[in-house]
């Protein structure tokens, strides 16, 4: 059987891998295993279905898909295929977790203080939900993981690069607080804060993707390994960029956090050096090469005097919104005000400021009271323990497949402390990336299991034969 972006025999004589000559014989199904793709019509319908999930063309881009329902047309489409063609998933601690947050959602909303402003986020935060059990249905191998996170990549790029052309080209932009601010090309995620939000959560993947990219790409054919290499390449750049565009504070300082992290938790000492090096490498360039304006917006963090007035009063927005919900958490202790009922309750009760809370704990207690907030916990600390576990499990193996699990375990922790270090000063709590990343690790989790039973198995029948 010949995969899509893999060359047969006939076509080109395959490169050396990178790693010894010795090993290959023993790697080449491994790898073969980790770059051809299956042709299940249920997991290319999901990455197709996250790609358009990234780029929502109906909202601003191509608006007639809207008045033609496309999105809920092509998901039922992709709900039933799944049903016929992927499996059942294995009910874990971590599915129980994402369907009580899920249930905590929609009590807060048949509870809320106006039901009818909860029905369209909790509409948004079920379609996420769905999503996520479709994730778990379809990812049955290796290659099946890749392709999604590529999916999830390969969008962020188009996203990113259509973005900034709007934004050079056609002069789309917010102007606040004295400064232009790049705009998404949608309405659901596109405010800069939120746009620089999902650039620097995306990081932690792409940076997988790039450890792993011989692994990855080592079958497949010239054309399309070239525009492999061009997306992880390009990639960092473009979100670079885009996040000064945005001019977001809390974006600037998640991309000096990412920089960290990629630091902090790499392995070897010569790993080490090198990525602080280039990290350092970039970081320096993005302060020099920093119009001035971009400078002088992220020194209003510790500046005064930086920046106009209502840069600090954004600021200082954040804790008078946590105290907000403070108070709706004391009066609503079990399920709060409801989602999406935190700025009329907040208007209407509180201090008259009409807007949302712009922090995670703020936004949980506020809108879903303790009941949500502890679903939320869980379901966070769920997905961090399969990341432990993955670390535990894989650390010091050689195979490539195994090793490439552990960065993406790191990968998926990484994006954790990203999603929470947002959370600080922007309301992320019902975001779609906790929910995907939580898909990837189960994932992860099932995979790694499999692949080392299948290593004892071998071993066991080597030994067998020898004795």
């Amino acid at each position: 059987m010949v995969y899509p972006f893999h060359e047969t025999a006939d076509d080109v004589q395959l490169e050396q891998p990178p790693w010894e000559v010795d090993s290959c014989a023993e790697l080449d199904e491994d790898l073969i295993d980790a770059a051809t793709w299956s042709r299940s019509p249920g997991l290319w319908m999901v990455a197709f279905y996250l790609v358009l999930f990234i780029i929502r063309p109906w909202e601003v881009l191509m608006p007639w898909l809207g008045d033609l329902r496309f999105e809920r047309i092509y998901a039922i489409t992709m709900i039933l295929v799944v049903a016929m063609t992927g499996r059942l998933w294995k009910w874990t601690w971590q599915c129980w977790t994402v369907s009580a947050f899920a249930a905590t959602v929609v009590m807060s909303a048949v509870f809320a203080f106006q039901s009818s402003l909860s029905w369209e986020p909790l509409y948004r935060y079920l379609t996420v939900v769905v999503t996520y059990f479709l994730l778990m249905a379809v990812m049955k191998s290796t290659s099946d993981v890749y392709l999604l996170i590529l999916a999830y990549i390969g969008a962020m790029w188009t996203y990113l690069g259509k973005s900034m052309w709007e934004f050079f080209v056609h002069n789309r932009h917010e102007y606040a607080q004295g400064v232009p601010r790049l705009l998404g090309t949608d309405l659901t995620f596109g405010e800069p804060n939120a746009v620089a939000m999902s650039t620097v959560v995306s990081l932690p993947l792409w940076y997988f993707l790039w450890r792993n990219r011989h692994t990855l790409f080592f079958e497949w054919n010239r054309t399309w390994r070239r525009l492999g290499m061009a997306l992880v390449v390009t990639y960092p750049v473009m979100a670079f960029v885009a996040t000064l565009l945005t001019n977001s504070r809390a974006g600037m300082v998640g991309i000096g956090a990412f920089a960290v992290l990629a630091v902090v938790r790499n392995g070897s000492p010569i790993r080490w050096i090198r990525t602080s090096f280039i990290m350092l490498a970039l970081l320096a360039a993005m302060w020099i090469f920093s119009p001035q304006q971009q400078k002088d917006r992220l020194r209003t963090l510790w500046d005064k005097s930086a920046g106009p007035y209502n840069a600090h009063e954004s600021a200082d927005g954040r804790w008078e919104g946590f105290v907000a919900a403070m108070q709706m958490f004391q009066r609503f202790p079990a399920t709060g005000v409801g989602v999406g009922n935190f700025v009329l309750y907040r208007r209407a009760f509180l201090d008259g400021d009409p807007r949302v809370a712009h922090n995670l704990p703020g936004q949980i207690l506020g809108e879903t009271g303790v009941l949500g907030g502890i679903a939320f916990t869980l379901m966070t600390l769920a997905t961090w323990s399969i990341c432990w576990k993955l670390q535990r499990s894989t650390v010091g193996e050689e195979d490539p497949i195994i090793v490439s699990y552990y960065d993406l375990s790191y990968a998926i922790s990484n994006t954790i402390l990203l999603m929470l270090l947002f959370g600080l000063s922007l309301h992320n709590g019902l975001r779609f990336n906790w929910l995907w990343i939580a898909a990837f690790a189960v994932a992860a989790q099932q995979q790694i299991d499999r692949r080392l039973a299948m290593i004892t198995s071998d071993v066991m029948d080597d030994w067998d034969s020898e004795y």
